[in-house]
């Protein structure tokens, strides 16, 4: 457990783990580096996908709080990728509906783990509301070479 309040500025490394609604997608892994500000215990910050199932090739906005090790974060991207039943991908021009991530920093891996869901809302001949979720896991690191900056300059102070 984490006991006083972390700053996660800076860069790290996320992937993402497909759960079982992706069927024969499942466990397949999507990587992507994030760059966070954190204010108090408020941050934000960009996302890109840099490898894996499922790149989306345009930013994504990342905004959440962090408390004593515990994480929750939205994240948008700036134009929605989706995929058809043939699993063929095609972007939509508009904004994703939001990624919701949850987790908890692991003092061991110095990671932080979690799950994740995405839950689009349809309608049903315009009239019946219907909700799709899709989940899966996430972790995230510090990138190594944001480390080796922290750790200079905790030594100097």
């Amino acid at each position: 457990m984490v006991k006083e309040e972390m700053d996660i500025s800076g860069e790290w490394i996320g992937i993402i783990t497909y759960g079982k609604q992706y069927e024969q997608f499942a466990g397949e892994k999507l990587w992507f580096d994030l760059n966070l500000e954190q204010t108090g215990n408020k941050f934000s910050g960009i996302a890109l996908d840099i490898r894996g199932f499922g790149i989306n090739e345009f930013p994504a906005r990342i905004s959440g709080l962090v408390n004593h090790g515990d994480i929750e974060f939205d994240k948008v991207y700036d134009n929605e990728q989706l995929l058809d039943d043939l699993w063929e991908s095609r972007y939509t021009g508009e904004a994703s509906v939001p990624i919701q991530y949850f987790g908890s920093f692991n003092e061991v891996c110095q990671e932080f783990i979690g799950t994740w869901i995405i839950t689009e809302k349809f309608k049903i001949l315009k009239i019946i509301p219907w909700n799709i979720e899709s989940k899966g896991t996430w972790s995230m690191k510090r990138k190594v070479s944001n480390l080796i900056t922290q750790n200079i300059t905790t030594l100097k102070t």
